[in-house]
C-alpha cells in the first residue's frame, strides 16, 4: 500500500507520477547522493518551479523505512524540526520514503567555515542543546547525531533540522544513559575543532544543570572510538 502524507499538496503527489507502491520503490530517477549495498538516496527536483523531493530506496530493513516515517511525523510535535514527509511505500522487503528537501547546509560545513570560536560555541550551547534536551527529555535518541545530520541556513538559525532519523529509538529508561553517551559522542567526534573539552563540559551543564564528570569522560572515550572507526562503505554515489 502506498501511503501519502495528508499535508502534501495533491499537485505534488501527481507530479511524482506514482500509481502504486511498486512504482515508488522502483523509481531511481534523480541525482544519486548516497549508494550503499542495500539502499540509495536520491535528490529529485520536480519539473518547473516545483519542490525538490529526497527519496530513500531500501532493499530489506522495511522497519527502518517505517520508523523514519513515524519519526518524521513525531518530531515536529516535540519542537524538533525534521524534513516534511511526502510518502511511504513498501512492497515485500522493498521500501521507499520521500520527503521535501531541507533548506540550508549541513552544520558540519558551517562549523568548519566559521572562524569565530565563540559563534560556534553559541550554536552548540544555545541552539543544539535545546534540540538535544527536547529529544532526550522525550526519551528519544538519534543514534547518528553527527553534525552532518543537522541542517541550518547559518549558525544564527535557531531552528536547525535533523535528518536521517530512521535509527532513532525510545529505549527503556534503564538503558538511556548508554544512548545518551552515544548521541553526545557523535557531536564531539564530528566537531571540526580538535580538543575543546570545555565546550562539552558546558554542554552537559546546560543539559543537566551540573557537570557530571563521569558522563563527560564516557562521552570523550566514546568519541575517540568513533573517530578511530573506519566505515565499511563510504556511501559514495
Amino acid at each position: 500500500m502506498l501511503i501519502w502524507a495528508r499535508a502534501v499538496d495533491p499537485a505534488l503527489v501527481s507530479a511524482l507520477g506514482y500509481a502504486t507502491a511498486a512504482d515508488a520503490v522502483a523509481d531511481e530517477r534523480g541525482e544519486v547522493l548516497r549508494r550503499l549495498p542495500r539502499g540509495i538516496t536520491l535528490r529529485h527536483p520536480l519539473a518547473g518551479a516545483g519542490p525538490v523531493v529526497f527519496r530513500k530506496l531500501r532493499r530489506g530493513r522495511v522497519a527502518d523505512a517505517r520508523n523514519e516515517w513515524h519519526r518524521l511525523h513525531q518530531l515536529p510535535g516535540l519542537g524538533v524540526r525534521a524534513p516534511v514527509p511526502v510518502f511511504l511505500a513498501t512492497v515485500g522487503e522493498h521500501s521507499a520514503v520521500g520527503m521535501l528537501e531541507v533548506p540550508g547546509e549541513p552544520v558540519d560545513r558551517l562549523l568548519a567555515a566559521e572562524r569565530d570560536p565563540g559563534r560556534r560555541r553559541r550554536f552548540v550551547l544555545e541552539v543544539a542543546s535545546a534540540v538535544v534536551a527536547r529529544l532526550h527529555g522525550a526519551g528519544l535518541f538519534h543514534r547518528d547525531l553527527y553534525w552532518s545530520h543537522w541542517f541550518a541556513r547559518s549558525l544564527d538559525d535557531i531552528e536547525p533540522q535533523l535528518i536521517d532519523v530512521e535509527r532513532m529509538i525510545e529505549p527503556a529508561r534503564w538503558r538511556r544513559r548508554r544512548w545518551r553517551v552515544k548521541d553526545l559522542a557523535a557531536l564531539v567526534s564530528s566537531w571540526p575543532i580538535a580538543g575543546d573539552v570545555g565546550t562539552w563540559a558546558r554542554l552537559i551543564v546546560r543539559l543537566d544543570g551540573r557537570l557530571d564528570r563521569r558522563l563527560l569522560r564516557a562521552v570523550l572515550r566514546k568519541a575517540a572510538r568513533i573517530r578511530a572507526h573506519v566505515p565499511r562503505h563510504s556511501g559514495a554515489p
